[in-house]
């Protein structure tokens, strides 16, 4: 399997930005996304938010194939064409590694990290059989308390209301 999922700030500098150099180089990005013509299992789009547009990536396909090139090469145009551009997009080809990578685009440079928050990904999000990993209680975070905390709540929650439901039939 090969999953990507990113975002991307788009300036043309890292100083100030011209606002017609941005829409040009939007605008060229727009139509390269365009001609990739990925379906529904990839997707690549620019948006404006608040003043600044954003390239989003997003991806999942059962292998790199022609995707992966396309995808460095959408890229590697943003980083040529916007050098003040910055974001990060994590990615994993299961065919090369059990581990996540950080790909972080800083002015003007695509450089891969490796990702220390999900790898490697057995046994940190799956167990051996790929199932989730269950955490155990001695090793549980702070997150992890959080959320039984918050879905006991909630299963509390349903009770109550399922209990006063049926008291006033």
């Amino acid at each position: 399997m090969f999953e990507f999922h990113g975002w991307f700030a788009l300036l043309d500098s890292t100083y100030e930005s011209d606002d017609l150099k941005i829409l040009g180089i939007v605008v060229r990005l727009k139509e390269q996304i365009e001609r990739l013509g990925w379906d529904g299992s990839v997707s690549a789009e620019v948006r404006g938010m608040n003043g600044t547009f954003f390239l989003f990536v997003h991806g999942n396909k059962n292998r790199r194939g022609v995707i992966g090139p396309e995808l460095d090469d959408l890229l590697a145009f943003v980083a040529a064409e916007a050098p003040g551009s910055y974001g990060v997009m994590y990615w994993r080809n299961m065919e090369d590694s059990n581990d996540f990578k950080v790909r972080v685009l800083a002015p003007g440079r695509l450089v891969d990290h490796p990702d220390p928050f999900l790898s490697p990904v057995v046994p940190t999000i799956e167990d051996e059989d790929g199932e989730p990993a269950e955490v155990g209680s001695a090793e549980a975070t702070f997150w992890d308390q959080r959320f039984r905390t918050y879905s006991q709540a909630l299963r509390k929650d349903v009770d109550n209301e399922e209990a006063s439901g049926s008291e006033e039939r």
